[in-house]
């Protein structure tokens, strides 16, 4: 009999693992070297050093990460597994961490193919504009409204001018000082 062979665990009443008995989850090899942060063919050294299979090829995973603690250098398991073992975690390694930030960069650049981002100092620029534009409409919409106030009103033309230059810049400095969103919509 081979060394995999010599590694099942036997099964229990009607052949069901013990595992599955007790509740325990049982992986494939595949998952168990994702959540090791291994890769497949280091699971199955694992396998001719003894770790324990299920008759069905998979592996309960608490078995697994126990012979796991057990066997392995933990020297080497910190390099490759930063993450406690079995929190479920993904792998927290290098070559994880590499590949996440790779996946993320990609993602990025999808986004932006799409259109879905925009450039950020773009947009406070175009803000910072039309703020700018807006306030000096404002400013220059003071003299003729003054002159239209104070002819409808009947009023000194230049006290019109004086109080709704006062007004309109005191409502221009109070928007400015106030957080967007705090601003009522």
């Amino acid at each position: 009999m081979g060394a995999a062979a010599e590694n099942t665990i036997p099964g229990g009443l009607f052949g069901e693992p013990p595992a599955a008995a007790r509740g325990g989850a049982s992986i494939s090899k595949g998952e168990l070297a994702k959540r090791l942060g291994v890769t497949a063919g280091r699971v199955s050294h694992f396998v001719n050093r003894g770790l324990p299979v299920l008759p069905n090829g998979r592996v309960d995973l608490n078995e697994a990460l126990a012979w796991y603690e057990d066997n392995t250098d933990p020297a080497r398991r910190k390099a490759t597994v930063q993450a406690p073992i079995g929190d479920g975690s993904a792998p927290r390694g290098a070559t994880a961490e590499l590949n996440r930030v790779r996946a993320e960069r990609e993602t990025l650049k999808l986004a932006v193919d799409r259109g879905q981002l925009v450039d950020r100092e773009a947009v406070e620029r175009e803000t910072f504009t039309r703020a700018r534009a807006e306030r000096d409409a404002w400013i220059g919409w003071i003299g003729p409204a003054s002159a239209a106030l104070a002819a409808d009103l009947g009023a000194e033309p230049a006290a019109a001018y004086a109080t709704l230059d006062r007004l309109v810049r005191a409502q221009l400095a109070n928007l400015s000082d106030t957080p967007i969103e705090d601003l009522e919509r």
